[in-house]
């Protein structure tokens, strides 16, 4: 655009002002690319923290998912295989049964003994009967304080499933509507997007814009285009969050069946 705009202004199809508003929007387009390759390289920076020893170029992302619907029953059974919520349920299982151990503790069970010998002539055999008294410790503490922390874990292990639960339907939602709108944009808004950026560029050359403008126009369909391209990032974010709130990541990338 600025060479383009330096012939004209030597052609004297455009004035000093002209050239002046094309210097500043390559300076400001320079100053925003900079500004992306930083970000760029940041992000590459933490992803090489997590991957050591990657030396090759990172791998082009798949094509975008097409849904993350799903019904009641494949939710609970994700659900189901969940780590946090597998071990939550074995936290449940130990308190229970440190419920029933301090119940069984509790109880006076009986001790019989049976023992036999000889004294002369006649044979003996004797038999004892030992029922513990628990005088001073029927163990009714211990019972209410194991059945009171089994009922926490168990409270919180409701929670726990309530917040994955609706983690997952909200991401899979918020994809929904990510992917809608991503859709709608590549069959009708880039294409019209296009369109618009040709004939503004043919309009200015043919004189009939000026440069102020098509300048100010351009920067509409950047934006335009920006906020497109923020989109498609967001809809993968929303995306790997799906896979986090689903345990399918491992799965999706092809680590676990």
């Amino acid at each position: 655009f600025l060479s383009l705009t330096e012939q004209r202004l030597q052609a004297g199809d455009l004035g000093q002002v002209a050239l002046d508003l094309a210097h500043l929007a390559e300076t400001e387009a320079g100053l925003q690319l900079a500004r992306l390759k930083g970000d760029q390289a940041q992000a590459e920076q933490a992803l090489a923290a997590i991957v050591e020893g990657w030396t090759k170029g990172w791998p082009a992302l798949p094509a975008m998912p097409t849904s993350a619907l799903l019904d009641g029953q494949q939710i609970d059974s994700l659900l189901e295989q969940l780590p946090e919520l597998g071990v939550m349920r074995s936290q449940i299982a130990a308190a229970r049964a440190a419920v029933e151990l301090s119940r069984r503790q509790g109880k006076a069970n009986p001790t019989i003994g049976l023992r036999g010998g000889r004294e002369e002539s006649e044979n003996l055999i004797g038999v004892s009967l030992s029922i513990p008294l628990f005088v001073r410790n029927n163990f009714s503490a211990e019972v209410d304080a194991a059945n009171a922390e089994a009922i926490q874990i168990e409270q919180t292990a409701h929670n726990l499933y309530r917040v994955s639960r609706a983690r997952l339907i909200s991401t899979a939602q918020r994809f929904e509507l990510g992917r809608e709108a991503w859709d709608d944009w590549q069959q009708t808004g880039q294409t019209s997007l296009e369109s618009q950026t040709q004939l503004l560029e043919r309009l200015w050359q043919a004189g009939e814009l000026s440069t102020a403008d098509y300048l100010v126009q351009i920067k509409q369909t950047l934006n335009t285009r920006i906020a497109a391209t923020e989109l498609h990032s967001s809809l993968w974010q929303v995306w790997f969050e799906w896979l986090a709130a689903s345990g399918k990541t491992e799965s999706w990338l092809g680590l676990k069946d």
